[in-house]
């Protein structure tokens, strides 16, 4: 999965999904793990999912996608821009970028890229050297 709840307690505040897993027993897990799955279908094409460690930009895209399906599940009040006094818009306009990220992420030679696997990065430049075990002579000092 590539999210958490942590992850989510950064747009949603702990007391709601507390209400909300009170309300529906298991409902952020499973969120978390239905959308991590929908971003691998969504990203199978382009990737290879699922990723061992998760890219931090697929974790924040899970967790705001995640966020605003605990939310939707619970409440209505979150369908419209037309309130003023609307508390979801921010989550909103997230869940929006996100998806477009996620489009980006999806679509061959879309503008939005990901950071190559840490395997790939050591053999595309860098070098992992390992030494066997040496002592230094400090008897002279």
């Amino acid at each position: 999965m590539y999210s958490s709840q942590g992850q989510i307690e950064k747009y949603v505040y702990k007391p709601f999904l507390e209400a909300a897993e009170s309300k529906i027993p298991g409902v952020i897990q499973e969120t978390i793990a239905n959308v991590s799955a929908e971003i691998d279908e969504r990203l199978s094409k382009r990737w290879v999912v699922p990723f061992g460690t998760t890219p931090a930009l697929v974790a924040h895209i899970c967790s705001v996608l995640s966020a605003w399906r605990i939310v939707g599940a619970l409440t209505s009040l979150m369908d419209t821009e037309a309130q003023s006094d609307n508390q979801w818009i921010p989550l909103q306009k997230e869940w929006q970028k996100a998806l477009e990220l996620l489009e980006e992420l999806a679509k061959p030679g879309g503008k939005v890229t990901l950071p190559p696997p840490a395997e790939e990065a050591s053999s595309a430049g860098s070098a992992v050297f390992a030494h066997s075990e040496f002592s230094i002579d400090m008897r002279g000092y």
